[in-house]
């Protein structure tokens, strides 16, 4: 769950530019000039608010990934008491064991990776539609903005179009990304993704592991006395 919520955001963080500039090259090229400045600069105004938006929410999930992680490779050592007993009492190394467990956490992150670079090949449509409306709902509840977007109806790989209220003019050209550039934005994503949990779950499991199983380690060495 979490693996999805951070893929979702940081794919929102990384499109959410390319998609503004999209934005403004169509309206350069249409020929529309009243309030165009002013329009581009609504526009970064709009994304930039949107982009520290994505931020507060990944750090928040973050912040909760951390906590929920600690407590999970805590109650997870704690209820393999018994093992490490037999591990310890066979005269294998304190570290070893570490290792090992550290391992049990990586592996499931690798199988994860697996699946998602799946999906994203498998499920591009769909992952770039969730993404593209997912922007219009948070800028609507961030701004109200005067511009707005509207994903189209038809079945053209992720469109949008551009009308502006206060004039009632329509572009009807559209913003297009392209399969390579969904998947160079997918991919971006998923590397992300990982490197943030690799690094979140190597830190807090080894450090909690080292605690732990060292905690555990003095107190057989202490009974043996």
């Amino acid at each position: 769950m979490s693996s999805c919520f951070f893929l979702l955001l940081d794919s929102l963080q990384e499109s959410l530019p390319v998609l503004v500039k999209q934005t403004q090259d169509l309206i350069d090229t249409s020929g529309y000039q009243e309030g165009k400045q002013v329009i581009f600069q609504q526009l970064q105004t709009s994304s930039q608010r949107l982009l520290l938006y994505y931020d507060q929410l990944r750090m928040l999930l973050l912040l909760v990934f951390s906590v929920f992680f600690f407590f999970l490779v805590l109650i997870y050592q704690r209820k393999k008491a018994e093992e490490f007993a037999v591990w310890y009492q066979s005269g294998s190394s304190f570290w070893s064991w570490v290792f090992l467990n550290l391992g049990e956490c990586l592996i499931p992150l690798l199988l994860v990776t697996s699946v998602f670079s799946f999906l994203f090949l498998l499920c591009q449509y769909s992952l770039g539609k969730l993404v593209l409306l997912t922007h219009l709902e948070f800028m609507d509840h961030l701004n109200g903005a005067s511009l707005s977007l509207h994903i189209s109806d038809n079945q053209t790989l992720n469109q949008l179009f551009i009308r502006f209220p206060t004039t009632n003019d329509a572009l009807v050209a559209s913003i297009q990304l392209t399969s390579k550039q969904w998947l160079s934005i997918f991919f971006t994503t998923l590397l992300k993704t990982m490197r943030t949990l690799l690094l979140v779950i190597s830190t807090i499991g080894f450090t909690t592991l080292i605690s732990y199983s060292y905690w555990r380690y003095r107190h057989w060495n202490n009974s043996s006395h």
